[in-house]
């Protein structure tokens, strides 16, 4: 799979066509298709890496650097997506309820990580239902 091929792939799982990655990167109509024939500088494969949420190292090659933390599927950003701008607080009420939740499930194998967390966390919430 080439460079080129990786980009359509990405941004179509995306629902982004070249043509808006383009505009989206502030280059200008049909630079990326280009790319096929003549290489691009890293500077702008950087800028579409940044713009896909994947790591420079996978458009040019195909292949995540061992131990890297760009393996996050679809899904996994897209959940970062949604707790990314609340509050700390919430973040953790999220965390430990989120932790239940996957315990709950037959094959979930989750080691303890918030067992404390998660009694401050029921103290909280006894706390504040106490007060309604």
């Amino acid at each position: 799979m080439t460079l080129l091929e990786r980009i359509k792939m990405l941004s179509n799982e995306k629902g982004m066509s070249l043509s808006a990655l383009e505009k989206a990167c502030g280059f200008g109509n049909g630079t990326i298709r280009r790319w096929d024939t003549n290489p691009p500088a890293v500077d702008r494969v950087m800028v579409v890496a940044n713009m896909l949420h994947c790591s420079l190292g996978f458009l040019v090659t195909g292949k995540e650097a061992a131990g890297s933390d760009q393996t996050l599927t679809e899904g996994d950003r897209e959940v970062l997506k949604l707790i990314k701008d609340l509050s700390e607080k919430d973040k953790y009420k999220i965390a430990g309820a989120l932790e239940v939740l996957i315990r709950q499930m037959p094959s979930s194998g989750i080691a303890p990580l918030f067992v404390r967390d998660m009694r401050t966390q029921e103290a909280f919430s006894n706390a504040s239902t106490k007060k309604k």
